[in-house]
């Protein structure tokens, strides 16, 4: 919509700037050839008035402008942000912070209005300045005709002309006036449709609702569970095998293998095109490898919406090695200005505040040092046993804090080991199907 109302601003302001630019300024220099030739006193007079409505025009002209950049920065803010609520889609849909989306794109969208607003309003008082400015003019023009009529200066007719050219030049300088804020509003148009760039994301709907537990004392049931694309392309073929509770679990295997996508099927992101997948814990955290902020405070983005107090969300820092972040610290467009670790450490409280029954875990530690990595180790094996963690990594230090290693190649499961024998993972051979 916005690119729309930008091509039209555009067009209208090339289609006609240029006509107006050429076109009024000889037809208004004709008027006052003639008015200086009926009345050169009256004319001059008139002329004199120029310097001052110039002055009210442009101080007009600079509050439109400021306005435009107003506007403009609000419909970029727009843009902005509705990219990054679409980048962070999966996160939201899992967290089930679609109510905090439509709150956010409403605020911004009341801000961009009221912005518009604004601007409209101050584009309209530049023509009405002109207009009384002109009113003004044309009061001094009446009087001191009247008064070379009064002494014989000066016929009632050619009076009379007078009025006629300046009646008809009044519209011209109002349409001069308008010039400048419609030129301004068409390139800055124009600027955005060059730079304009397409915003795709998934929409926020709210994630179906859980399935009745075929295997309640798993927290997680996969069961011949497949995932074929558009091109009717196995991704996923045959995944059977269950987890439980308070486990840790790492899935591993080459890039391409379906990691990624075994994870965001188990949150729900990807719905199987066969088999079942269950899901018995009710609350989960979620971190993908991409798209870990916002513009906003850091509290903003590891609440995103939740009702997760401060203690919390500051525990959740200290646990992701912010000890020293700031709650109202505000991050600009990509998380700057942050390094990509300090970004991925974010995305990380967010996914293990409010301590989340489920938390699925995607490269986690791939912006993070060494040092970093094995705190982030020791908070994940602080919760075996209390919370079910399932991880995608190529990370050594992360596979062997697992109760159980999943092995991944071409959507199949290659192999699964299991390295603690109090958390054993069950495969296909174990699992009774319903």
């Amino acid at each position: 919509h916005m690119l729309l109302v930008d091509a039209r601003e555009a067009a209208a302001g090339f289609a006609l700037g240029p006509l107006r630019l050429i076109g009024d300024p000889v037809t208004a220099v004709g008027y006052l050839a003639t008015m200086m030739w009926i009345s050169p006193i009256i004319a001059l007079c008139l002329l004199a008035t120029v310097p001052i409505g110039g002055l009210f025009v442009r101080r007009g002209l600079s509050r439109i402008a400021t306005r435009a950049g107003a506007r403009d920065t609000s419909r970029a803010r727009v843009g902005v942000r509705l990219a990054e609520l679409l980048e962070l889609g999966p996160v939201v849909r899992v967290h089930r912070a679609e109510h905090w989306v439509e709150s956010e794109a409403s605020r911004v969208e009341h801000e961009a209005r009221d912005a518009a607003v604004s601007w409209a309003r101050q584009t309209r008082a530049a023509p009405a300045i002109a207009e009384s400015v002109g009113a003004i003019a044309g009061a001094l023009v009446v009087w001191l005709g009247l008064r070379e009529v009064a002494i014989g200066a000066a016929s009632g007719a050619e009076f009379l002309a007078f009025l006629t050219a300046l009646f008809l030049l009044l519209p011209i300088i109002k349409r001069l006036a308008a010039l400048g804020g419609d030129a301004r509003t068409a390139f800055a148009a124009w600027e955005r449709l060059r730079n304009a760039v397409r915003l795709t994301g998934e929409s926020f709907e709210s994630a179906a609702s859980a399935r009745p537990s075929l295997h309640s004392e798993s927290a997680l049931y996969f069961d011949r569970v497949a995932v074929v694309d558009v091109r009717g392309i196995s991704l996923l073929r045959e995944i059977t095998f269950s987890v439980p509770r308070g486990a840790i679990v790492a899935v591993v295997g080459p890039t391409g293998s379906g990691k990624s996508l075994l994870l965001e099927t188990i949150v729900g992101l990807v719905q199987p095109s066969s088999g079942t997948v269950v899901r018995n814990d009710a609350s989960i955290g979620y971190l993908p490898q991409d798209g870990w902020t916002i513009q906003g405070t850091v509290a903003e983005n590891v609440r995103l919406g939740r009702p997760v107090s401060d203690d919390a969300i500051r525990a959740a820092l200290d646990a992701a090695v912010l000890p020293e972040m700031p709650l109202d610290f505000r991050l600009g467009e990509r998380g700057s200005p942050l390094s990509g670790g300090e970004r991925q450490r974010i995305a990380f409280a967010r996914a293990i505040v409010g301590a989340p029954q489920l938390l699925v875990l995607d490269e986690p530690t791939s912006s993070l040092d060494e040092q970093t990595e094995r705190h982030i180790v020791e908070v994940l094996e602080q919760l075996n046993g209390s919370t079910t963690v399932v991880i995608a990594t190529h990370r050594p230090a992360l596979c062997r804090i697992a109760d159980t290693v999943i092995t991944l190649r071409d959507g199949y499961v290659e192999s699964i080991q299991t390295q603690h024998s109090s958390a054993r993972i069950s495969t296909s051979k174990d699992v009774e199907y319903a």
